[in-house]
């Protein structure tokens, strides 16, 4: 099965990624699982986590060689918002965001 690409992504608080695919569904993925592993340990630092970029044709996301996240486990990952209500979980008003990284979809 092929998955969507992302279009967007955007850090909404210091352990949420708010991803935006090209088939224009948003969820929302804690990086908080991941933080168990060693090779995540940077995603601790709050100013490191939002420094992510987005990979040219939307494969993934990424930090430094060694800490990035695939389209493939975002999307598997993730918890779908359901609706308008949901856009904002956190409380978070959008201009607030630290970082926020796109491509053309």
């Amino acid at each position: 099965m092929e998955y969507p690409k992302i279009c967007q992504v955007e850090a909404i608080s210091d352990r949420i990624l708010r991803v935006t695919f090209t088939n224009q569904t948003i969820k929302d993925y804690d990086i908080s699982p991941l933080l168990e592993k060693p090779i995540f340990a940077l995603l601790r630092q709050p100013t490191f986590f939002k420094s992510f970029t987005l990979e040219p044709g939307g494969y993934g996301i990424v930090w430094n060689e060694d800490i990035d996240i695939s389209e493939y486990e975002l999307w598997r990952h993730s918890t779908a918002l359901k609706a308008d209500g949901d856009l904002n979980p956190t409380g978070i008003a959008p201009e607030h965001s630290a970082q926020q990284s796109t491509h053309k979809c």
